[in-house]
């Protein structure tokens, strides 16, 4: 039978090559559909080269409970890292983002159906249009979350554009303070106000649980917006009620 298995046995992992990165869970379904090895898992592929001896050029690369498969020499798990990374504050990223900042400060050039690929799986979310949430982040601190959050208390009395040129001042301090938190907060080149479009769609109710928080937080809130925006403490403090009841 070893004449008969090889081509089919070079087929398949010729296949997983094409394919991947793949979640792991989907190789004997895919191996299945293309009547190959018997619909064959990662570690029985993996012990069948072993034992006839054949190269086995793939790794796992697991993060959150979720295993992809890639080639050996992937720099899959530098690519999650990376995106990570970027929704550490946001929650939210898109790929275009990803992929310029993997050719301008990595020197990575990497395909873009592949990097749908390992984006595609229970790590993070596909949105539309090439934008991704990773849904294991914590709202509670996600700082994109608490701003949004800010934002909506604020509004309509102080329109978005300027509570954003706000706290874009107040980054600026921060920044020649050597502060941290809020200083990153619009460092990654994605834009906010298409963020927060995503985040409203994809949140479509206001959730008045969350005043507490806001109240924690209220005289960060005014020193922020208030005093750049130029509205008053009255003001200020009737949009609250308002917005509370």
């Amino acid at each position: 039978d070893y004449p008969y298995f090889l081509p089919k046995l070079t087929s398949a992992l010729t296949l997983l090559q094409a394919r991947g990165p793949i979640p792991v869970e989907e190789i004997p379904n895919t191996l299945k559909q293309a009547k190959l090895c018997d619909g064959m898992t990662y570690k029985g592929l993996k012990k069948t080269c072993e034992i006839f001896n054949y190269p086995f050029d793939f790794k796992i690369v697991s993060r959150n409970k979720s295993e992809l498969c890639v080639s050996r020499d992937s720099e899959a798990d530098q690519i999650i890292d990376i995106a990570t990374s970027v929704t550490r504050l946001f929650g939210f990223f898109h790929i275009d983002d990803v992929l310029e900042y993997l050719d301008q400060n990595k020197n990575l050039q990497y395909e873009r159906h592949k990097l749908m690929r390992i984006f595609a799986s229970d790590i993070f979310s596909p949105i539309k249009n090439g934008w991704f949430y990773r849904h294991t982040i914590s709202k509670r601190s996600n700082r994109f979350n608490n701003t949004v959050r800010k934002m909506l208390f604020c509004c309509p009395l102080i329109e978005v554009s300027e509570i954003r040129e706000g706290f874009m001042r107040v980054v600026k301090w921060r920044k020649s303070t050597r502060s941290s938190g809020i200083d990153q907060e619009w460092n990654w080149p994605i834009a906010p106000l298409k963020i927060m479009q995503i985040y409203f769609e994809q949140n479509q109710h206001y959730n008045a649980g969350y005043m507490d928080l806001i109240r924690r937080h209220e005289k960060e809130i005014r020193d922020i917006v208030v005093d750049e925006a130029g509205v008053t403490k009255e003001e200020f403090l009737t949009s609250f009620a308002n917005r509370e009841s």
